[in-house]
Parts: C-alpha cells; sequence; structure tokens
C-alpha cells in the first residue's frame, strides 16, 4: 500500500494513495491557500499506473509536470497524463512491487485558471537590503502582469524601480527607491496582477517596464543583476532532521538569508540547517552592482510520527503471590506515565517488577512525543492451577491387557505422562515374550504416554502391561502444576506357547518349518521330531526334517516361577497333499453325476495396488477354455457352488483376520474396517463343486493397503462426513462422550448424533450406511420398513482371544427412545444381503444394547481373532404384521440363499449347515 501527507496527516487507501501536500509559507500575512483535494486513489492492474481523483479540474500545466510528484523508494514518474475532464491523472511509474507500502507527494497542484477568477493572494516579506521587497503570492502568476511595475504601488513616495518574477512564478522581487526607513509602516498595494493560465514557453526574465531614464536608479543592461542558484539536497525530509543547502551566486558581491535561516552568506556555499520540525521556506538575496535578486525555496518536513509503543509481561497470567516482570519499549515520545495499578513517570525505555499480586490488575502506560500520544494497557490476571481428571477403562487387566486412558484437563497449557510423579522410563516385557498379536500396528504401546507432550484433552490405549503399572499427568498452566495418576494392577497368568508346521501333510523326504510364539517364559526346549534348547522371546522359526514318517514335535517352556507349558504338532506323510483345513464346511445337495476328480484352484487377481481401505473387490483369474474335465463349470457334469477366501497379516496365514465361504460367487467383497491403512496382507482362495469337493488352496498372493484414505483425510478411521467433534453427550450425564470411551458419529441421513460404546475392547466408529446404499438388499429382504437412521458400521478391537467366547455388549445412544417393536438387521457386504439379526437386543427408551460375539454373531470377519465388524441398524415398522418370529425369520431367509425350501426337511438341513458353518469358524 501506499500512504501520503494531506497538511500533515496522514491518508490511507486501499492500495495506492496520495494526498496533496500544501506548502504553508511561515509569513504572518499569507491568507489560506485552497487547493485540490484528491478524493481517490486507485492502483491500475499494471504494476506501475497510478490513477488520481480530483475534486476540482486542474490547472494542465501544473497536473501533468512530473516533477510535481514524489514517490517513496526511488520510484520515478515517467509520465503524467490529465483526463479530458481535468480532474483525474494518470502516472506512469517504474515498476510496484504488490503488498508494499509507498510514500507520494504532490506538490504545485493548481486548480483550471480558465474557470477561476478570484485573484491570487500574496503577502509581502522585507529583506535585508532595505531596497528590496519580496512579494510573493499563492499561485502561479502571469509574467506579463506580475513584471509591471505600473501593477503596484508603495506609499510614502516610494517608487518601484523593477519586478523580477522568479523561475516558479510565485515570487515577485521588488526594488524600490529611496530605501525603506526603519521602523516605519508602509502600504503595498497590487491591481491587475493575474493567475497564470498556462505554462510559459521561458522562464521570466528581467522587468519589462522601468522608470524613465532620468531616474538614478536605472539598472544598466550591460551589469545584469545577481543571478542566484539555490537548491536543497531533499524537497521531503524526516521531521526533526537536518536539510542541506547549496548556493552559487553570480554577478554579486554579497548576500544575506532569511526566513527559516539568516545572516549575512558567501556568494557560494554548502550548509546543514536544523533540525527542522516544520516545513521552512529558505530566502537568499544577493547584491550586486546593478542592483539585487533573491531566490527562495522550500523544504517540507514530514509530520512528527505518533509514539509507537511496545508494552508487555513475562506472563499475563500467573499464580497467586507470583510478582510480574511488566518491559516497554517506545519510540518518537519524550517521557511516559504510568497510570492504574501502578504510576509515576517513566523513561521510554525499561523494565520493572511489580509487588506480589494477590488479585488481577490493569496497567495504563502513556508515552507523549511531538506527534502526540500513544497509550496501552496491560490485564494480568491471577490463574488457577490445573484441574485434571485421569481415569481408566480397567483398574484391573490380564496378563498383555491393555487398558484406556481419558483425561480432561483445564486451566493448561501442556502436559507430560510418566509412570511416577517424578517421570520414568516406561515399563517394558522384556525377558517374557509377546506374541504376534501384540506386535500389529492397531496396537498401541505403552510408551506412547510417556512422549512429550500431551495433549490436554484426550484417549490413549496404553500396552500391552505385564506388570502392575501407575499411570501420572502432570500438567502445567499460568496457575502452577498439577499431578494426578491411576494405578492399573496386572493379574498374574500361567505361560503359553504357540507353535505350528507350515503344513499338515509332507511328502517323503521333503522338509518343513516349524514357527512358534511365547507368552511370559524364560527357557524352552524341544522335543519329539527335534531337540535342544529353542529361543523363548517374541516369534521364532525353524526348518526341520527331512520327513519320512509322521512326526510330532513338542515344545516345552518355562517362566520365572518354573511354572511349564508345552504344545505339539503334528506333521503326516502322504503321497497326496490334502487341504491345509479342516473337514468340509459346506455339504450341498448331492449332485446327479458322479465327479471323475478334484477341481483345479483358481488365482486371485486385483486391479488396485495398493488396496483401498474400504471395501476393495478380489476377484478370480477367469475360467480357461480348454476341455480339462478338473476346471470348475467347465465340465458339463460340474458347477461351482462355493469359493473359500482366507485373508491374514502373515505369508504363512496363522494369522487369519478374515475367513469366509461365499456361495455361488467368484469373487470378495472386503467388509468396511476390515484392512487397516497402510499395512501388507496375503490373501488366498480354493473353490468347492456342486459335489462337495474342494479344489487346493490358490497361490498366495500378497497385497498392500493404502496410505491414506480419501474418506478420512485425518486418518482418525471415521468417514469425514458422518465424524463429530467438540462436546458431545448422548447418553445424558453431563459428560463429553470423548471421556467415558463412547464414540460419536452421524447417522446416515447426517440429522442426528448417535452414541456408540463396547462393554470390552476398543470400539471405533467407521460410517453409516443409508436405506440407498442398501437398496438391491431391501428389495430382496422384503421386510424393511423404515431405516430412520441406517446402518452403523463399527469395528471392535484388542479383545481377549484366549477364552471359548468373547460376547460383548455395544450400546446404542439415540436422540429419541426406540419403539419397543422395533427391529434390528445386519447387513453383510461380501454378499450383499440384509438380514434380521439373530443376537441379543434389548430396547430402553433410547438406549439400544446389542449382543455381538467374536466369530458369532455379529462378526463379518467370520473368524474369532480378537476382533469384531459389523454394520448394524434398527428397523422401526408401525405395521405389526412385519414382525415375525426371529427363528422363523432367519429360517426362511437362509433356506432360500441355500436353495431350501420351507419344509421340515429343509429346516434340518439348515440346521446342519448353521452348525457345519459355525464349526469352520471356531
Amino acid at each position: 500500500m501506499l500512504y501520503q501527507l494531506l497538511s500533515n496527516h496522514r491518508c490511507y487507501f486501499s492500495k495506492l494513495a496520495l494526498c496533496l501536500f500544501i506548502i504553508t509559507l511561515p509569513l504572518s500575512v499569507l491568507a489560506e491557500i485552497t487547493q485540490p483535494e484528491i478524493t481517490n486513489i486507485k492502483a491500475r492492474s499494471e504494476p506501475s499506473q497510478i490513477k488520481i481523483d480530483f475534486d476540482k479540474p486542474l490547472s494542465p500545466w501544473s497536473a501533468i509536470a512530473t516533477g510535481n510528484y514524489y514517490i517513496s523508494d526511488g520510484v520515478r514518474v515517467l509520465d503524467a497524463r490529465l483526463s479530458i475532464n481535468r480532474k483525474s491523472v494518470l502516472l506512469d511509474t517504474t515498476p510496484l512491487n504488490e503488498n508494499s507500502t509507498y510514500k507520494l507527494l504532490t506538490f504545485n497542484i493548481f486548480g483550471d485558471t480558465d474557470s477561476d477568477t478570484t485573484p491570487p493572494l500574496f503577502s509581502v516579506q522585507s529583506t535585508d537590503d532595505p531596497t528590496m521587497l519580496n512579494v510573493i503570492f499563492n499561485q502561479p502568476v502571469s509574467p506579463s502582469t506580475a513584471q509591471n511595475i505600473d501593477n503596484y504601488s508603495i506609499t510614502k513616495d516610494i517608487d518601484i524601480v523593477s519586478a523580477t518574477l522568479s523561475a516558479d512564478y510565485l515570487t515577485v522581487a521588488l526594488q524600490v527607491s529611496p530605501a525603506l526607513e526603519p521602523d516605519n509602516t508602509h502600504t503595498l498595494v497590487v491591481t491587475n496582477v493575474s493567475r497564470l493560465k498556462a505554462a510559459p514557453a521561458t522562464t521570466p526574465t528581467a522587468p519589462t517596464t522601468t522608470k524613465p531614464d532620468n531616474n538614478k536608479n536605472n539598472i544598466d543592461p550591460d551589469n545584469p543583476l545577481p543571478a542566484i542558484t539555490l537548491e536543497a539536497d531533499s524537497a521531503l525530509i524526516e521531521y526533526n532532521s537536518m536539510a542541506r543547502l547549496s548556493w552559487q551566486v553570480e554577478n554579486a558581491t554579497s548576500c544575506v538569508g532569511s526566513g527559516a535561516w539568516s545572516g549575512y552568506k558567501p556568494t557560494s556555499g554548502t550548509r546543514n540547517i536544523g533540525p527542522l520540525k516544520g516545513n521552512s521556506v529558505f530566502f537568499l538575496t544577493c547584491r550586486g552592482p546593478n542592483g539585487s535578486s533573491t531566490k527562495f525555496i522550500t523544504v517540507s518536513v514530514l509530520a512528527a510520527q505518533q509514539p509507537v509503543l511496545e508494552f508487555s509481561a513475562n506472563k499475563m497470567a500467573i499464580p497467586k503471590n507470583t510478582r510480574p516482570v511488566i518491559s516497554w519499549s517506545v519510540e518518537d515520545a519524550t517521557d511516559c506515565t504510568a497510570s492504574g495499578d501502578w504510576s509515576g513517570e517513566k523513561p521510554p525505555q525499561g523494565s520493572e517488577q511489580l509487588g506480589l499480586l494477590t488479585d488481577d490488575v490493569t496497567l495504563f502506560l502513556t508515552c507523549r512525543g511531538a506527534g502526540g500520544s500513544t497509550m496501552q494497557s496491560l490485564n494480568i490476571t491471577i490463574a488457577n492451577p490445573p484441574t485434571i481428571m485421569l481415569k481408566t477403562s480397567r483398574s484391573t487387566v490380564g496378563y498383555l491387557g491393555i487398558p484406556t486412558l481419558n483425561w480432561y484437563v483445564t486451566d493448561a497449557e501442556s502436559c507430560t505422562g510418566s509412570g511416577t510423579d517424578t517421570g520414568e522410563s516406561p515399563p517394558t516385557c522384556g525377558g517374557l515374550g509377546i506374541d504376534s498379536s501384540h506386535n500389529k500396528n492397531n496396537y498401541y504401546n505403552t510408551s506412547e504416554w510417556y512422549k512429550s507432550p500431551l495433549a490436554t484433552q484426550g484417549t490413549l490405549s496404553v500396552g500391552p502391561l505385564c506388570v502392575d503399572t501407575t499411570f501420572f499427568l502432570t500438567c502445567t498452566g499460568p496457575g502452577g502444576t498439577s499431578t494426578d495418576f491411576v494405578e492399573v494392577k496386572v493379574l498374574e497368568s500361567q505361560p503359553d506357547i504357540r507353535l505350528n508346521a507350515n503344513r499338515a501333510y509332507a511328502k517323503p523326504g521333503e522338509k518343513i518349518t516349524l514357527t512358534w510364539e511365547t507368552l511370559r517364559v524364560n527357557s524352552c526346549t524341544a522335543s519329539g521330531g527335534w531337540s535342544g534348547t529353542k529361543s523363548a522371546y517374541a516369534t521364532n522359526s525353524e526348518i526341520v526334517g527331512p520327513i519320512t514318517e509322521e512326526t510330532v514335535y513338542t515344545l516345552t517352556c518355562k517362566d520365572q516361577r518354573g511354572r511349564s507349558a508345552e504344545r505339539s504338532v503334528k506333521v503326516r506323510v502322504k503321497t497326496e497333499t490334502p487341504s491345509p483345513v479342516t473337514d468340509i464346511d459346506i455339504t450341498p445337495p448331492p449332485p446327479n453325476k458322479n465327479l471323475s476328480s478334484l477341481p483345479t484352484p483358481r488365482s486371485v487377481t486385483t486391479e488396485e495396488k495398493p488396496v483401498p481401505v474400504r471395501e476393495h473387490t478380489f476377484t478370480t483369474e477367469p475360467i480357461s477354455s480348454n476341455t480339462d474335465n478338473t476346471d470348475i463349470e467347465n465340465t458339463p457334469s460340474q458347477e461351482q457352488f462355493a469359493s473359500e477366501w482366507q485373508i491374514a497379516s502373515d505369508r504363512t496365514f496363522t494369522d487369519l483376520i478374515f475367513q469366509r465361504i461365499i456361495t455361488g460367487e467368484d469373487k470378495l467383497v472386503v467388509p468396511t474396517g476390515l484392512l487397516n491403512r497402510n499395512t501388507d496382507y496375503w490373501i488366498r482362495t480354493r473353490q468347492q463343486d456342486s459335489a462337495g469337493q474342494w479344489s487346493a488352496w490358490s497361490a498366495v498372493e500378497p497385497f498392500s493397503t493404502q496410505k491414506y484414505d480419501a474418506n478420512d483425510l485425518d486418518s482418525n478411521d471415521i468417514d469425514d462426513q458422518f465424524q463429530m467433534v467438540g462436546f458431545i453427550d448422548t447418553n445424558n450425564n453431563d459428560k463429553d462422550d470423548k471421556q467415558e470411551g463412547i464414540c460419536n458419529i452421524y447417522d446416515a441421513f447426517k440429522k442426528t448424533v448417535v452414541g456408540i460404546q463396547a462393554s470390552q475392547g476398543v470400539l471405533r466408529c467407521l460410517s453409516a450406511l443409508s436405506e440407498d446404499e442398501l437398496e438391491a438388499a431391501i428389495k430382496s429382504d422384503g421386510q424393511i420398513d423404515s431405516m430412520p437412521y441406517g446402518l452403523f458400521n463399527f469395528k471392535i478391537e484388542q479383545l481377549p482371544t484366549n477364552s471359548s467366547a468373547t460376547e460383548v455388549d455395544v450400546i446404542f445412544y439415540f436422540e429419541k427412545p426406540l419403539p419397543a417393536e422395533s427391529q434390528w438387521y445386519q447387513y453383510d457386504k461380501t454378499t450383499d444381503t440384509l438380514e434380521r439379526y439373530t443376537g441379543s437386543a434389548e430396547i430402553d427408551g433410547n438406549k439400544v444394547t446389542i449382543r455381538v460375539a467374536d466369530g458369532g454373531p455379529g462378526d463379518l470377519d467370520g473368524i474369532k481373532n480378537g476382533i469384531i465388524i459389523s454394520p448394524i441398524g434398527p428397523m422401526i415398522t408401525t405395521n405389526k404384521a412385519l414382525i415375525k418370529p426371529v427363528l422363523m425369520e432367519t429360517a426362511t431367509t437362509i433356506g432360500n440363499k441355500y436353495g431350501i425350501g420351507s419344509s421340515g426337511v429343509g429346516f434340518v438341513i439348515l440346521l446342519l449347515l448353521t452348525f457345519l458353518r459355525r464349526r469352520i469358524t471356531l
């Protein structure tokens, strides 16, 4: 931006700004000067053009003179053009920088004299030469009228000898005779001196009219008047700075200064004058053999700056009985005064420590200078020490349990977690061993609590814990430091081992790989088909063999107390390699024709790499066109009945995260919540024909998931369009849901907020599904009346896997109570089916409790692995005919799914299928 001066005041405009700078001569008789005023300043789109609008037409010769404009920082005015209406000037300049501040001044911009007939105003100034007077006009005057001596008269028989107009057309030097006597009063009358209507071709010279030749003071043309050159290094200087003048005079014997300087001057020289505090006019009158001449120059002085004050305290909020330190610094000021809750005269710069404060104080500091005064205030408050609320989801956990810490702190700026109130390294489980499930990315480490700083509110799962641990939270704020803690005890557990072989069957002479993981052990010994001391820590592997007969491998491990655990694995030897999984999982109706051989496996393909996190689809390679009767669907006697899919987080498939059998499909749609971001996985599949025979497993296909989820830019697992922030209390207990382990999410239509909480594990809200997204599944079901909230995708992790069944109560908190006859539905993205939920559902007003089981009802990953993923939601109906017994509804739905009717035989087959299907998931 540019800024300008207007009669010692600054003016500010949007991008470029200019103001008229009025020269005020230090003459007591100079009348008020009225100049054209600027009404608008605008920077053109070009970086080197400025448009100035005035309130009246301008004198063309003054408006187009580039020397009448000044811009700071070395910007030069190249051209000045006047508009047709003579009220606007367009300046062409050297380039201006964007977002920069410039200072621009204008000089000698006058109104249009063609339409202004007001006579110019003038003042009279005496000189050191009693025969010389200076008549100073407020506007440029016509040379022909200004240098006509008949237009001037002085009382008391004083004659006008000559009238000489200055180069700026503003000053007329009158030579009089006889000399003026001191202390006498004279009257000067000026008539018929007119304004300058256009810029003359030449500068004014000697007077054009003189007295008759008998005047004794006639001027000899061969002896010209003194020629004076008077200049200043700068026509504009800062307030209270020096002006540097230089002059050169010809045809003169002596010179006298007047105006802003005085005294006799040499006929040439340079001098620093000042410091100047206001606009100043310097006159130089020089006498020679043929008379005297006068020259003047104006030096404009910027207005004094208003004091700029910086006033601060080392802390704006302090504990009670603390002494704050006050600091201040001011520019362009001579003195300062304190008031309010402190007092006294203060220097322009300093610091001061106040006394002990017990209450809030307000301090004022006023500083004065030539440009005015500035006042600032400080409010220093007494702050309370931080208030800490620290809780744990479980005060007692099993070995390697993972509790959740919740905290909320007020009046704090930073917090630090530790193991004691003075700081301590995080507890470790070194030497005890940790199984692979506790090394996954979705598990938290206790050391996260010890990373500094912690937010002033948050939720963090810590662990796995192997020893009793105390978590301290220390927070510091303006009011001091506070500490709170919670203690989590770890129950004593027995040592545990996991031992696996990479295959259950081996060819004669083939080698196999044994892998084992230990938990809470210190030493291990091998026996049976292998021997020796084995590593007791974390995950290990060893190649054994070659195998020639059925062999049993045993691993015995002991903990620090001598308690032992033993695991064995059997490897059989056969010429044909059977399936490495359990017996046939589903027995379809018998085919009409017999098969001659087992079906051939088909490989898994995926087009996207890396794989998206949400709802990715895997397919199998197309059926070949050959006539090999081992290809499913290629031989008339065969039909593909089902496919089985497995996804694991390790290449050996010992750590499965998904296992499902899908009837009639050659593709797998991965449900939301199954895959984590930026993680490596492995997938395989096999197919079953209509005779109930399974192919071998396909080749293992590795894949990775994308590092970022486009639907979850903040990477907190919640779909951004359903995410909620701020204080939320869906269970109406005046506490923030986040502090109680309740996750919040918008319903599918983004109208209401729903809270979801799990009785154990860590629950994460993911997204919501609307009726539109479930349209095909709803139509196939035919029972849905209204789904006002849609379905809710959620994921529960960190569930125990060492028990036969893990059931979790999932509590939903709705904005309004649900009708007692409301039904609950579960959507299976893998099969695109919407079914009545067969698990427990208890409705209590706006609170609904759903019971889900790891690897059972409500879990779509198909296995018991410590993780539950499920989209569930309510269907509300007023049509009693739509409400049917859950068992009958389930039987009809699944029966139709497998091509079984509702007869008694179909129902018995259904129960058998359900039993077999549950066997594979245990």
